[in-house]
């Protein structure tokens, strides 16, 4: 299943680009660079055209998104222990823009298995999105204590330090990146919020 990207695009410059990427651990591809403020804006998609805050349904989402969503949620209200069915319905979940029901799934991995990186990631995404900047920096700081090389949750932290109007200390982190991961992706999305900042910089001279 295609998702989006989970670099802070998620997704953080408030101050100066409102949220750049996190890029989600389930898929490899970046997002966009964005200078929207993180939260529930939703996008206007095939998937996302006409979505409301309701429940989604028939009428407000993409047929194949629908068919799948109530696959998922009818195989994790069988088994909520299946955490890849509990994942990918998170995911899902979060693309329909019900992001409190989101992170109460990647709450329930964690409570089986603690050490999951991947969701701890993704959880602090959703907080992120839903503006708690300090669950964010928590979960993000936690993934990099299991695994500090994480290429991600690293660019995500100087995202979010940058949405706490943090921006030397997001630099040095995107900086770090570029020299540490030479031709990576996530050299290259800290190359372009780099660009950005340079960018919005120039132009309030």
């Amino acid at each position: 299943m295609k998702t989006k990207s989970l670099y802070i695009y998620l997704g953080a410059v408030v101050i100066i680009l409102a949220a750049i990427l996190i890029y989600n651990s389930a898929s490899d591809k970046p997002a966009e660079v964005s200078t929207e403020t993180p939260g529930n804006n939703m996008p206007n998609d095939d998937v996302h055209k006409g979505l409301s805050d309701d429940v989604p349904n028939k009428s407000n989402v993409r047929g194949d998104f629908m068919e799948r969503y109530t696959e998922l949620k009818n195989k994790y209200a069988e088994n909520p222990k299946d955490t890849t069915v509990a994942k990918e319905y998170a995911i899902m979940l979060s693309q329909a823009h019900r992001k409190g029901q989101a992170i109460e799934i990647y709450e329930n991995i964690l409570s089986m298995d603690a050490s999951r990186a991947d969701v701890i990631l993704m959880l602090g995404y959703e907080y992120f999105e839903t503006n708690d900047l300090v669950k964010a920096e928590e979960m993000t700081r936690k993934v990099l204590s299991i695994k500090k090389d994480n290429s991600q949750a690293q660019f995500n932290l100087g995202a979010i330090l940058m949405a706490k109007g943090k921006p030397d200390e997001a630099k040095k982190i995107w900086k770090e990146i570029i020299k540490k991961y030479p031709g990576s992706e996530a050299a290259t999305v800290a190359k372009k919020a780099l660009d950005k900042m340079l960018e919005k910089t120039q132009t309030n001279l």
